[in-house]
């Protein structure tokens, strides 16, 4: 986590970053903060991070910046864990290798969803292989509240416990899966609805 994060820090003193969806989260979460009514980047939003950018709105694009790195190095732990529980001998190497994937590097220095995204999916596929089904739930329901094309890591999650039982247990362990992301996801993008 460390190594990650340092990696990023001399990086994440230029603003909100070179993507326009970058500055709209920030021009997002301005507008939400000054006027007390949520406000999407873009439809249909990214709430999960958009909220909590607009609590924090006036701390600056560095830290704002550096959240993103938090995330990434978050993300790098758990492909570790992840490798580690798959038996992969070098685990640490390639999860430094993914932490310096050119696209993930450069996204994880600036105020962007995908980092914040990556992160939460691999802590929910984390948890899943731990058979965690709501703590995944939870997360994956995070995930897509940052990106909400996250929703499509249902399908390979089914995959995986489709082979771990039968068809009730399946069902069962899907739906321990299903309902907290789904209350997750709805409480975030109702004021979206509304």
């Amino acid at each position: 986590f460390v190594l990650v994060l340092l990696s990023r820090i001399p990086f994440l003193g230029g603003g909100y970053g070179i993507e326009e969806d970058s500055w709209g989260i920030a021009l997002a979460a301005f507008h939400s903060h000054s006027s007390g009514v949520y406000e999407p980047s873009r439809l249909p939003g990214h709430p999960g991070q958009e909220y909590l950018l607009s609590l924090l709105w006036g701390i600056g694009s560095y830290w704002f910046n550096f959240l993103s790195a938090c995330f990434s190095a978050l993300a790098a732990v758990y492909v570790a864990k992840i490798l580690r529980q798959l038996k992969f001998k070098q685990y640490w190497i390639a999860a430094l290798a993914f932490s310096f994937i050119p696209v993930f590097y450069i996204s994880s220095t600036y105020t962007i969803d995908f980092v914040w995204t990556e992160a939460f999916v691999l802590m929910s596929l984390y948890a899943l292989m731990n058979e965690s089904f709501l703590i995944s739930g939870i997360w994956i329901g995070l995930a897509i509240t940052c990106r909400i094309t996250s929703g499509a890591m249902f399908l390979p999650f089914l995959f995986l416990l489709w082979n771990a039982g039968d068809v009730k247990q399946t069902i069962r362990r899907m739906l321990l899966i299903a309902l907290p992301a789904g209350l997750i996801t709805v409480i975030f993008f109702l004021p979206i609805y509304w």
